[in-house]
């Protein structure tokens, strides 16, 4: 739409974005919102549709106007924008707690004694409206996980330890984002209509300062911990890829879930007689409703570090 001397007005409706960028290490992601400085005041409108409806095609009317000379004109177009159908539930997931791992005590979400088991796996399947009477070309769907951390580490007769993680949203590293060609669709991606597919992940944090010697006696070494505290909170993604170079992830569905486990240990290196204060909240299903990117700032890693502050 152009005519030369002339302003512009455009109207989309729904669930819209201007563009989104994900980095391509994974540390940053942010939403680009669509407003009068990426298109609406231009001739030319360039915008995605996050979402449509659940239930069926949502009808979104895109309209143009021109102002010239006094007078208005207007076009209008209506398009059916389809959401696929995506269905991901919690298979199984452990409870939250401690075990000890290789030369240290582990603190985190995991099936214990069994430290080598999973602490929580999802299961997805996303397919296309074949209910619609249209065809579409088979997308990608994969799985994207951000969290928030909170850790602690106090040390006998030491400061407090804490980690330096920031307290907002990051993308966890077992999860990289993904965007563009080649996927490995047995362990990455997988084609949407090609059934039921499976993530898993165990988060946990190590503290090396205690240790469990050989014939089961335990140790601190020296500065070794007396208490350690993990609050994580996740959100879990499954995020659907449409076909075509310039296309755009999109969430399809959402599970919030997250854990907590303080522990208090003696100066022998054993648990607190009490046990680990620990809990979980982690519901069955995804959620399904329409919802924004992920977006977030930093990468998570268990290397971010720690920092020292007074006990």
């Amino acid at each position: 739409m152009w005519a030369k001397g002339a302003e512009y007005e455009w109207n989309a409706p729904g669930n819209t974005l201007a563009d989104y960028h994900v980095a391509p290490d994974g540390s940053t992601a942010t939403t680009d919102p669509l407003n009068s400085h990426t298109g609406l005041g231009y001739e030319e409108l360039k915008f995605f549709w996050v979402s449509g409806s659940s239930t069926g095609p949502a009808a979104e009317m895109l309209a143009g106007h021109i102002f010239l000379n006094g007078n208005e004109y207007t076009s209008t177009a209506t398009f059916n924008v389809y959401t696929p159908n995506a269905t991901a539930i919690t298979v199984k997931h452990a409870q939250a707690g401690t075990d000890f791992k290789g030369p240290g005590l582990v603190a985190g979400q995991f099936l214990a004694p069994d430290h080598t088991a999973v602490g929580i796996q999802w299961q997805a399947n996303v397919q296309t409206p074949h209910d619609s009477g249209a065809s579409f070309a088979a997308g990608r769907y994969f799985f994207v996980q951000t969290v928030m951390t909170k850790r602690k580490i106090t040390l006998y007769g030491g400061p407090t330890v804490r980690s330096k993680y920031p307290e907002e949203y990051t993308l966890d590293e077992t999860f990289p984002y993904l965007r563009g060609e080649p996927y490995d669709p047995g362990t990455t991606s997988w084609a949407t209509d090609s059934g039921n597919h499976w993530k898993a992940d165990k988060p946990q944090i190590q503290v090396n300062q205690v240790a469990k010697n050989p014939d089961g006696t335990f140790s601190v070494r020296p500065g070794g911990a007396s208490s350690t505290q993990d609050s994580s909170a996740f959100e879990t993604f499954v995020m659907y890829l449409p076909p075509g170079s310039e296309s755009l992830p999109v969430p399809v569905a959402k599970l919030a879930w997250k854990y907590n486990v303080d522990t208090v240990i003696d100066k022998l290196g054993a648990i607190a007689p009490a046990g680990p204060q620990a809990s979980e909240t982690i519901p069955d299903t995804f959620s399904s409703q329409t919802m924004a990117e992920p977006t977030w700032s930093h990468l998570f890693t268990q290397e971010s570090g720690y920092t020292t502050t007074n006990p």
